[in-house]
């Protein structure tokens, strides 16, 4: 049987990306008010503004982050969309963690940032 995806989308280097339905239900309850960004949260691992990596190169996990996609209360906040990379035979694969708004970018070296 295979595990139902609530998105696939590619990252700024054309690696595949997705959240799997049963992480975002997990979710759901911390960050109730996500469930109106889920098209902002693909175009924040496909655009990103920044992209740092954590600083404990272990986890192969970046951060993505965009502004300007929030609402009301939300407004100035970034969207931060934690994601953790996988080798395999077809290359890195990507899997989202999570998605929140955040005030300011997290802990991490800056690996990317829009110009």
């Amino acid at each position: 049987m295979s595990e139902e995806i609530k998105f696939e989308v590619q990252d700024r280097l054309g690696r595949l990306v997705r959240l799997r339905e049963a992480v975002y239900q997990r979710h759901l309850p911390q960050h109730p008010e996500m469930t109106g960004y889920v098209e902002e949260a693909k175009l924040t691992i496909a655009e990103p503004d920044f992209e740092l990596i954590d600083e404990d190169s272990s986890t192969n996990c970046y951060q993505y982050y965009r502004k300007g996609l929030g609402r009301g209360k939300f407004k100035g906040c970034f969207i931060k969309v934690p994601v953790y990379y996988q080798k395999t035979l077809w290359g890195e694969v990507g899997e989202v963690a999570t998605f929140h708004f955040a005030r300011r970018l997290g802990r991490g070296k800056i690996t990317w940032q829009r110009r």
